[in-house]
């Protein structure tokens, strides 16, 4: 997924890796720091825990 355009916003902070495994690291830490427990985590399909998921 292209992100490079938001790159280009001040303040922002660039990403530059597959959104499938970027995603569930950043909605992570977003919310560890907002003080938010996440019901549900969407995994990349490629891990163990995707698998699991899938299943």
């Amino acid at each position: 997924m292209e992100m490079s355009g938001f790159a280009r916003i001040p303040g922002s902070i660039p990403i530059v890796g597959d959104i499938g495994t970027v995603w569930t690291v950043l909605a992570s830490r977003v919310a560890g720091a907002l003080g938010i427990k996440l019901d549900f985590m969407s995994y990349n399909q490629s891990t163990a825990e995707g698998i699991e998921m899938r299943e």
